[in-house]
């Protein structure tokens, strides 16, 4: 589900770094190959560098890059019923199943 999440935001963002490293590693008195590995290894780590500490975390953002409000409300005695309630079915399809 991580992955899924950060699919659009990084399409977004990598734009920026493949311009800015272009911009960088273009420049310099160094072989193709290397500006070239030079410029995916940092449009790679920038992307999801950027998208892992700013927009993931900051609430402002996230509607803009796509994603949902993050609930700091979480309900732990919630989440442990569904909890409870999905080890029953699984004890009740066992017991229908022998």
């Amino acid at each position: 589900m991580y992955y899924v999440l950060l699919i659009y935001p990084v399409y977004i963002i990598h734009m920026v770094f493949i311009y800015l490293g272009s911009w960088l590693f273009f420049q310099a008195e160094i072989q193709v190959v290397f500006q070239f590995v030079l410029l995916n290894i940092f449009t790679f780590a920038g992307s999801f560098i950027m998208y892992e500490f700013a927009i993931r975390r900051v609430k402002i953002l996230r509607p803009l890059f796509g994603l949902r409000q993050i609930d700091n409300s979480f309900d732990v005695s919630a989440t442990e019923q569904q909890h409870d309630k999905s080890r029953n079915r699984k004890v009740e399809i066992q017991t229908m199943e022998t």
